[in-house]
């Protein structure tokens, strides 16, 4: 009974997790703040190729591996991604294996106006020792620039799932999220302010502050503060805090970040950017 259990949870909660290493490290270290379709086109003026990996607390790993293409006015991205939880045991004592996985591409196209809509359609798979399940994810949005692109503002309807197959006859309830995101580059200042609000139809919401400095044309600084709405007193100011660094040079782009989950641990992970033309 206790495996049926956590098959639930795992099944219910993966779909958030999968697509949460959509984007690169610099992503990671704005706490996954702004919606899926700034995380492509921001700094993609180049095709590239991206590669990341982050150790969650115990033995979960992730990683995924992605290309972004600009042609003409569409930026295609294409992406591997997964999660590994290691070796689990249950309460008989067998030991199994889980993980989580997708493939994606999404289409975003800016318009005369620069417009940018987009969208993307992910197969996602899970496998939990002998059980497995699969899932269809979309994801459609918008952003549009305003004050000569000092305010970028967007909203996207995330995590849209239809599934394929159930672990067992169980059936999950997935809820999809919708994103509301302002980002703010200020005249003066070699930087970004990023104001995320994500909020589903369970009554729970998210809001994220995250902000990238430019130190100079090879460094940048990022960090970033998320906050839910089902926070206790006994939440202290440095959980779910992020910080990470970018060091840029010629073709490639290096990144390293971490992030505090509180009693949670610490969650570490690195990105490889190389530009290709």
């Amino acid at each position: 009974m206790s495996l049926i259990l956590l098959l639930c949870i795992f099944s219910i909660g993966y779909t958030n997790q999968i697509n949460s290493v959509s984007g690169n490290i610099e992503k990671f270290s704005l706490m996954n703040g702004n919606s899926f379709i700034n995380n492509i086109i921001n700094d993609s003026d180049n095709n590239q190729y991206r590669i990341s990996f982050i150790q969650y607390p115990g033995q979960i790993t992730s990683g995924h591996f992605l290309y972004i293409e600009k042609y003409k006015k569409y930026f295609i991205q294409s992406k591997i991604a997964t999660i590994n939880y290691g070796t689990l045991h249950a309460e008989d004592s067998n030991a199994f294996t889980a993980s989580d996985n997708i493939i994606e591409i999404a289409i975003i196209k800016e318009s005369s106006n620069s417009l940018m809509l987009g969208s993307s359609i992910g197969y996602a798979w899970s496998k939990i020792g002998d059980y497995t399940s699969s899932e269809l994810i979309h994801n459609i949005g918008f952003s549009y620039p305003l004050l000569n692109e000092r305010m970028i503002i967007g909203l996207s309807i995330e995590n849209m799932v239809h599934t394929i197959n159930e672990y067992s006859n169980i059936n999950a309830k997935y809820n999809h999220n919708n994103n509301l995101s302002i980002q703010f580059n200020p005249e003066h200042i070699n930087g970004s302010l990023f104001i995320n609000y994500i909020y589903s139809n369970t009554n729970t919401s998210q809001a994220i502050v995250s902000f990238k400095i430019n130190i100079n044309e090879n460094i940048n600084i990022f960090t970033g503060k998320s906050l839910f709405s089902m926070e206790t007193s006994n939440y202290l100011f440095y959980d779910n805090l992020s910080l990470g660094v970018g060091i840029i040079i010629p073709k490639y782009r290096f990144n390293i970040g971490m992030q505090y989950l509180g009693d949670t641990g610490m969650v570490f992970g690195s990105s490889l950017i190389i530009l290709v033309k």
